[in-house]
């Protein structure tokens, strides 16, 4: 089944991260083309979506683009030294 989703989300989150497509496709157990797919046109299927959504620690329903992005960040040491 195929879905859309923001290739323009895609794009900033790999972008935030240093990746090229091609890592980002490894990542997600996709071809690179299928990256490069999506982040053109939006347009992947329901286990693409899913595999993105896991490597960017996001909720799946995030990279449709009408929610803000909350990623799951790691807690942060606090104590004094």
């Amino acid at each position: 089944m195929n879905m859309n989703i923001s290739g323009e989300i895609i794009k900033r989150l790999r972008i935030e991260r240093g990746w090229t497509q091609e890592h980002l496709a490894h990542l997600a157990s996709v071809s690179a083309r299928t990256i490069q797919r999506v982040e053109k046109t939006g347009i992947c299927d329901l286990e693409t979506r899913s595999a993105l959504a896991a490597v960017f620690q996001v909720n799946a329903t995030q990279l449709d683009g009408e929610k803000k992005i909350e990623q799951t960040k790691p807690p942060q040491n606090t104590a004094s030294r």
